[in-house]
């Protein structure tokens, strides 16, 4: 066989390799933490959206960390945390917020899970949240369901 031959048979079988295994990687990566990613197709889905709840020092309400936020959700909904596993916490939403488990959360410990959202794409806001038995301000916080 010459060089030229050996070249091109080589190259036929890279070639063949090439095509016989194009997707090396999964069809479906999972998403990031919280379930706020993934491509959401082929019955892959995403995990509840976790938020810690807490309160500032000036008695503002925070939805992990930061106060006047609108989280962006996913149908399988979020699941409600505290500033600790033994804080109780209260979430309140308007009638017809568009949760499965309901509009109004607690008193109780976390974790909290709100079921699917039945209603999207839609924001939603709270009406009222407590932690540790103490409300907290609301400045516009809330979530959009997709």
């Amino acid at each position: 066989m010459s060089i030229r031959q050996r070249s091109f048979v080589a190259a036929a079988v890279v070639l063949s390799f090439v095509l016989a295994f194009p997707a090396c990687k999964p069809e479906h990566e999972a998403g990031g933490v919280g379930g706020t990613g993934g491509s959401g197709g082929g019955g892959v889905k995403a995990n509840p959206v976790s938020i810690r709840l807490t309160k500032a020092a000036n008695g503002d309400c925070q939805q992990n960390g930061v106060a006047g936020t609108t989280l962006t959700m996913q149908e399988e909904g979020v699941i409600w945390a505290g500033p600790d596993a033994t804080t109780q916490l209260e979430v309140h939403f308007p009638a017809g917020c568009g949760f499965a488990n309901g509009c109004d959360y607690g008193p109780r410990t976390p974790p909290i899970p709100s079921g699917t959202s039945t209603t999207t794409p839609r924001t939603i806001r709270y009406s009222s949240i407590e932690i540790g038995g103490s409300g907290c301000n609301l400045h516009g916080d809330g979530l959009i369901m997709h």
